[in-house]
């Protein structure tokens, strides 16, 4: 018989998660990772059989599960949920079923093919998200990972952009990834948490690109500055051979292109770099 590991991250959930992780023991093995909150959640949670991780402070959603994908190397599969009442325990074993009938590595939750009301503002930015990485529900928290699968991601992201790099990784390493319908209570009190969300989503996605591509996306821009700078630092010479006068405005167009463009390429060195030297690491 196949061992769960139940993970839940926890961030001052302390009306919600008790419950949540009493409710998910039938399923498996519950680990509580709490993320440094400052309410009762640690209170509410020593429940017999139910494994605590606390951290001392908040350290974000990414690194909540780098500490489960560790702790589920002992394990078969993870399954990861929502301690904030979000999600239903319930819907556990369609999770379970579809790992089991190696339906897919990564199994997503999608709120779009259950009955969820979705908000429309959230239906959009989700939906945003979900055309970038061809999936039906990108921000799901509710997912299953298989045993290929949690040995093979390695999450770098500590911040909320971790769902988008579980994705990317699948996708890069041919990991199968198949979706079930699952059901989410939206809260109101949510919308600014929801700001910061999409914030660092999209700081996920300008840092992975870059990360991938870094001579298209920083090399080619810089030599464009850089080039520019050169030609203002042309003009600026040759006005002022004649005049003997600086033109305010082609010395700051000189200035700033040859220092944006220094700035950029030495980016794109670093990144560069440090991507050959994990890659050598490997080797």
């Amino acid at each position: 018989m196949n061992k769960y590991l139940i993970g839940i991250p926890c961030y001052n959930e302390e009306g919600t998660i008790g419950r949540i992780a009493s409710q998910s023991k039938k399923y498996g093995t519950v680990m509580v990772v709490d993320d440094g909150s400052i309410d009762g959640s640690i209170d509410q949670i020593q429940i017999p059989d139910v494994l605590v991780c606390s951290f001392h402070r908040n350290m974000g959603y990414g690194h909540v599960l780098k500490t489960l994908f560790e702790q589920a190397k002992e394990y078969d599969g993870l399954i990861t949920i929502d301690g904030d009442g979000q999600h239903n325990p319930t819907e556990i074993p369609r999770f379970i079923k579809a790992l089991e009938q190696n339906k897919g590595d990564v199994v997503l939750g999608n709120r779009f093919l259950s009955k969820s009301s979705i908000p429309p503002k959230r239906k959009d930015v989700i939906g945003m998200f979900n055309k970038l990485y061809s999936v039906g529900d990108s921000q799901c928290g509710f997912r299953a990972y298989n045993k290929k699968a949690i040995d093979s991601i390695v999450i770098r992201e500590d911040r909320m952009g971790a769902s988008l790099e579980i994705l990317k990784q699948a996708h890069e390493k041919n990991l199968k990834v198949f979706e079930v319908p699952c059901t989410i209570v939206y809260f109101k009190h949510d919308s600014d948490i929801n700001v910061r969300h999409g914030l660092s989503l999209v700081e996920t996605i300008l840092w992975m690109t870059v990360w991938r591509k870094p001579l298209l996306t920083l090399g080619v821009p810089s030599l464009i500055l850089l080039l520019a700078g050169m030609c203002s630092t042309y003009m600026t010479l040759t006005i002022y051979a004649s005049t003997r006068v600086f033109v305010q405005s082609w010395l700051t167009a000189m200035m700033f292109c040859l220092l944006s463009g220094i700035l950029l390429f030495s980016t794109m060195v670093i990144v560069w770099a440090i991507k050959r030297g994990i890659r050598e690491m490997k080797l």
